[in-house]
């Protein structure tokens, strides 16, 4: 058995060591960024993304997971709330020259997100090709293929 290291509520819990655990712990780890490195790789992408007359500048941890996103085809992102989730997700498309693009949100946030992409489009290069959906409009028939592509 491998302990989980964690101490306290999960001291007495283990995971065993079994061949899809070693397989995972074999498994490439991404680079850990320097603060300094982070704010650098945002200034940058800040310039590629931002439109001329733009304001905003991307986030240290926006850039690493657009970045990140872009070496590894895709990303899934343990991000806080206010750490610029939105504009990651609008990013997104654009940086991996995606064809289709349909970003799945539940509907009671259709609209934060709409008049969301309206703000950032002002200062952002954002896609021209993103469809939004809801989570709740797929389960509707008239729907079932909206996704296949």
């Amino acid at each position: 058995m491998m302990s989980t290291g964690t101490g306290g509520l999960f001291a007495n819990q283990s995971v065993a060591n079994t061949d899809e655990v070693r397989r995972i712990a074999k498994l490439p780890r991404r680079p850990v960024w320097s603060d300094e490195d982070a704010k650098r790789l945002a200034l940058s992408m800040t310039k590629e993304l931002k439109k001329p007359g733009g304001t905003m500048t991307l986030l240290p941890v926006q850039a690493i997971a657009l970045y990140e996103m872009i070496e590894c085809g895709g990303l899934f992102g343990s991000i806080f709330v206010g750490h610029g989730k939105t504009l990651l997700t609008l990013c997104a498309p654009l940086v991996l020259e995606s064809q289709h693009c349909v970003l799945l949100i539940p509907a009671a946030l259709m609209k934060k997100t709409v008049d969301d992409r309206r703000e950032l489009s002002e200062h952002w290069h954002l896609p021209t090709n993103l469809q939004y959906m809801s989570y709740e409009s797929l389960s509707l028939v008239q729907n079932v293929k909206k996704l296949d592509h």
